[in-house]
């Protein structure tokens, strides 16, 4: 799975270009569908997007976490640019939403408009349902445990009649893939605990790769207080270590003193989201989220290298013994000027490749990659095409690229799966964000 943050409270220090406010919306690419959970409070999410490289006119679903304005508005501007994705909410009474305290009181619902626009291309859903092959939506959540703290100041309002909100309009996300769950919280109104354990009953015996979204832990979002004590937060962190959890990532809602708290239960457990991150990949930057949780991708350290040289001896071998070719690739001026990738499960590296930057006739804003190899025993099972992936966005995302270039030595169809466009009359392929104009020229050899 390959999550993109679309819109969060705050944003990556780099991409001042990226729009922030006070909102979720997530967009998760899994087993060839692209889903987007949750959709901000505004059209920011799709501006987001694009910038991104995210394209929202082919979303094939869209979930609904629950019905307050921060995650569900935006899916105005969502239906005008997606015209055939349903878009899941959880079944409920009508009803205004509030937040009060200290006399002060605001609206923090549904934009009710929005129901009567989408009429044709809304489902509501009171019952677990598959809404594509392993991806689930669940309505009866687990009360096993306590909810938010910060649940106190939300309230459901109608007929002059102001009542604590129950939550009723909270739903779960569930992707199941080869090896575990990802659970989508939204902002876990209904518990982050309670989150967890439904999906272990609904699920029983299968690990969760990682859980993902906010944990309503902050109390007073204006004074960033916590939701409860520092004792309660870490308890809940100490009641997540009983369940089969890989990792959690989190941002919006969970706010930063309760992340502390728990990150000193979980340790390596526990990641904090930058908001608007885009690769659920890396630990190139740190608290990025990780691709396919276990497997991520990285720089490579320097004492990997002779293992990267490695991988590649049986296609580049050219006929030199081992020790001649490894001492080739250790004085190579070109392995030298690149930047090795790889990636990584339980330190082992399953693919690699180099990047290049403002060298072999790379324009400004280009990048090359090459050198792509897999271990023998690894191939055929997509590393490959998991890294260049990964590798792609990171370029795209974190380090202002616009066009990818590299030079097939291999038959052009395994990298046009991938989206590269072959350049005609040469081995040279590209790719590129829909703002790069290709004028034609093309990078030397590299």
């Amino acid at each position: 799975m390959i999550l993109t943050s679309l819109i969060d409270n705050t944003r990556l220090k780099n991409r001042t270009d990226l729009a922030v406010e006070r909102g979720l919306s997530i967009h998760a690419s899994t087993m060839g569908k692209s889903i987007l959970f949750d959709a901000g409070s505004s059209e920011a999410f799709c501006d987001n997007a694009t910038l991104l490289n995210i394209d929202i006119n082919n979303v094939d679903a869209a979930v609904i976490s629950h019905r307050h304005h921060d995650h569900c508005n935006g899916i105005t501007h969502f239906l005008d640019r997606n015209s055939k994705a349903q878009v899941y909410f959880r079944e409920c009474e009508e009803t205004n939403y509030v937040f009060k305290t200290f006399g002060f009181k605001t609206n923090v619902g549904i934009d009710k408009q929005l129901l009567v626009k989408g009429v044709n291309r809304l489902t509501f859903v009171n019952q677990m349902v598959e809404i594509s092959p392993n991806i689930f939506i669940i309505t009866d959540i687990s009360n096993k445990f306590a909810k938010p703290k910060g649940n106190k100041y939300l309230f459901t309002e109608s007929d002059d009649c102001c009542m604590p909100d129950s939550f009723d309009h909270e739903l779960l996300l569930v992707v199941k893939e080869n090896d575990g769950l990802i659970v989508f919280t939204g902002c876990a109104h209904s518990g982050v605990l309670n989150m967890i354990d439904t999906a272990v009953n609904y699920f029983p015996n299968i690990k969760i790769k990682a859980v993902v979204g906010g944990f309503h832990l902050v109390g007073l979002p204006l004074f960033k207080s916590i939701g409860g004590t520092k004792k309660q937060i870490e308890e809940i962190g100490e009641a997540i270590l009983d369940f089969p959890v890989d990792k959690l990532y989190t941002g919006h809602c969970t706010g930063i003193k309760a992340y502390k708290i728990l990150k000193g239960v979980l340790g390596d457990r526990w990641s904090i989201s930058l908001p608007v991150i885009a690769l659920l990949s890396s630990a190139i930057s740190h608290y990025q989220f990780r691709k396919y949780i276990r497997m991520f991708i990285r720089k490579a350290e320097r004492h990997e290298l002779d293992t990267i040289y490695a991988i590649g001896f049986d296609v580049w071998g050219d006929g030199l013994s081992y020790e001649k070719y490894v001492a080739g690739c250790r004085g190579s001026n070109k392995y030298q000027a690149g930047t090795w990738y790889v990636l990584i499960d339980n330190d082992q590296i399953l693919s690699s490749l180099i990047v290049y930057q403002n060298i072999f006739g790379l324009k400004e804003g280009c990048a090359g990659i090459g050198s792509v190899a897999t271990p023998n025993s690894l191939r055929g099972r997509g590393y490959a095409s998991d890294l260049i992936n990964s590798v792609k966005k990171e370029l795209y995302i974190n380090h202002n690229v616009k066009a990818i270039f590299l030079h097939s030595d291999i038959p052009p169809k395994f990298y046009q799966r991938l989206g590269f466009t072959t350049i005609k009359g040469s081995d040279c392929m590209y790719i590129s964000m829909d703002t790069y104009d290709f004028d034609g020229s093309l990078p030397a050899y590299f």
